[in-house]
């Protein structure tokens, strides 16, 4: 996938589907390649939603922001390609998922000024664990490697950078909550002052647009049921 935007489209948004990790945009009623998707929310809302599926989005990050929403805190990551034919496109991922918190993690390691590739994964390991998050690429010397976590040392296999450890007294589920909740609290508070100091250093776009992300957002959104409110 270049981008995924033809000429006459307006920005566009996808998102992860968390049951197979797959990137999602939602589109008309029979759009060639789209996939009819049935949807449920616990408060019993349904629909159904017609779908372009892809597997990896590739471009030159731009903008990154934070939004709030019904349906929780969302990370705007903005892709750009240098072809004037291809319209940007943002990826939408909610902050209490392990998608963003994945990209959160690796987001200071990434050079801004290289394409990425983000690739969202959901698969069961070979000890029956459930592992979900962003796969994140750039060109090394002619070849695809992998961004590593900016918060986590794997030789001495324990949090840096400021990542908090558990105290060694979660005993209970509510405890582990309690410490998750923490966690994910410092890693949006880092990545927010880490986009701040971007912007000041002319590595990511002002808030100066002719439209902000949220008027976008919006505009896109509108007559769509929000798909970070649908239990994936």
């Amino acid at each position: 996938m270049s981008i995924m935007q033809p000429k006459e489209s307006s920005r566009k948004f996808i998102n992860v589907l968390s049951s197979d990790g797959t990137f999602r945009m939602v589109v008309p009623e029979g759009t060639e390649g789209s996939e009819c998707r049935e949807w449920e929310t616990k408060d019993g809302k349904s629909g159904v939603k017609h779908e372009l599926v892809f597997e990896t989005a590739k471009g030159k990050i731009t903008d990154v922001q934070f939004r709030d929403s019904d349906y929780g805190e969302q990370l705007l990551v903005t892709l750009e390609v240098e072809d004037e034919q291809e319209e940007p496109v943002t990826v939408s991922l909610n902050t209490n998922q392990p998608f963003a918190e994945d990209f959160m993690k690796k987001l200071p390691n990434i050079d801004l000024s290289k394409d990425v590739i983000l690739r969202p994964y959901n698969f069961t390991d070979d000890k029956d664990k459930n592992r979900r998050g962003m796969a994140i690429t750039q060109e090394t010397e002619g070849e695809q490697t992998k961004i590593q976590n900016f918060y986590y040392d794997p030789k001495q296999k324990k949090p840096v950078n400021g990542y908090p450890a558990p105290s060694g007294d979660e005993s209970t589920s509510d405890d582990w909550k309690v410490y998750f909740i923490g966690a994910r609290k410092f890693l949006v508070g880092e990545t927010k002052t880490f986009i701040e100091k971007k912007r000041e250093a002319g590595n990511l776009k002002q808030k100066t647009e002719e439209k902000t992300m949220d008027e976008v957002y919006d505009e896109i959104t509108k007559d769509a049921p929000n798909p970070d409110g649908i239990p994936f």
